[in-house]
């Protein structure tokens, strides 16, 4: 289980830049719809991010 984990936190992160890099092309072009739509797959893919990033062990 721990490897799809991996797998999914890693394409998480490439989603996120993916879109993070079509928000910044959108918004040069002056397409705001167009990077407000990237700008929400951001935040998708922030959140596969928080979801699917290696828990740490509680410590005391």
């Amino acid at each position: 289980m721990m490897r799809r984990q991996r797998l999914w936190f890693i394409a998480s992160i490439v989603f996120a830049l993916v879109n993070l890099g079509g928000e910044v092309w959108a918004a040069a072009r002056w397409e705001w719809v167009h990077a407000a739509v990237h700008g929400l797959l951001l935040l998708v893919g922030v959140y596969g991010i928080w979801r699917f990033a290696p828990k740490r062990a509680a410590s005391y």
